[in-house]
């Protein structure tokens, strides 16, 4: 039985599969390395699952060839399009804020890169695992950047009476590089009147300047930030 085994396709086929989990989990690993809902192991496996959907649809074309119309792309496109569920589980929505796309499309990413070492594509998948890796590294400070540039920070300030010069606090506000988005007086059951400002555009240092500056003007009962 052992004798009747094609080692050199064997052999080929577990590189295929080896490398896949490799370059996988190299885009795994950064994942997992920001603490991303799919990390280490979920890309490996993805990766090793398509590589391994490809080389059986290699098998199946190579088998049945001659006997019946296969078309050997046929499953990997079912890969590429169901690959969409796991994908969809990794994204979470929390108020306005939407989290795990990059991650989505990542592990979409991994399962086009095990497509390629499975029908034996190593040098396309080699340079989408270096440009995926390279691009998940190299944009994190460039998405701080925006989130502190384009964060919202909700304010909320209790006034004692109506009289307070609310001109002050918008001046305030603006000193320490913020920009107001809006802001709104209405009654307050616990104070006198409450204003609600939107900003953007401040860091944690500066809002926490801003709440200490804001809470030493006349007629402030308290200033704090609004969670979402």
């Amino acid at each position: 039985m052992l004798a009747s085994i094609d080692w050199p396709q064997l052999g080929e086929m577990a590189m295929r599969l080896l490398i896949a989990g490799v370059l996988g989990g190299l885009v795994g690993f950064e994942r997992e390395f920001s603490n991303r809902p799919a990390g280490l192991r979920t890309h490996i496996v993805v990766c090793l699952g398509s590589a391994l959907v490809m080389v059986t649809a290699e098998f199946i074309f190579d088998k049945y060839s001659g006997q019946v119309m296969i078309d050997p792309t046929r499953m990997g496109a079912q890969v590429i399009s169901g690959i969409g569920f796991l994908g969809a589980g990794t994204i979470l929505r929390t108020g306005n804020m939407i989290r795990g796309l990059t991650t989505a499309a990542g592990v979409w990413a991994v399962a086009c890169i095990g497509l390629a070492c499975g029908s034996g594509f190593y040098a396309g998948a080699l340079i989408a695992t270096a440009f995926t890796v390279v691009t998940l590294l190299l944009t994190h400070p460039l998405e701080r950047w925006h989130d502190s540039k384009h964060s919202q920070t909700k304010i909320v300030v209790q006034l004692a009476t109506f009289s307070s010069d609310v001109s002050i606090i918008i001046d305030n506000l603006l000193q320490a590089s913020a920009s107001v988005d809006n802001f709104q007086i209405v009654p307050d059951d616990e104070a006198g009147f409450r204003l609600n400002l939107k900003l953007r555009g401040v860091d944690a240092r500066q809002k926490a300047n801003m709440i200490a500056s804001l809470g030493r003007l006349p007629d402030i009962i308290s200033v704090y930030e609004e969670k979402d």
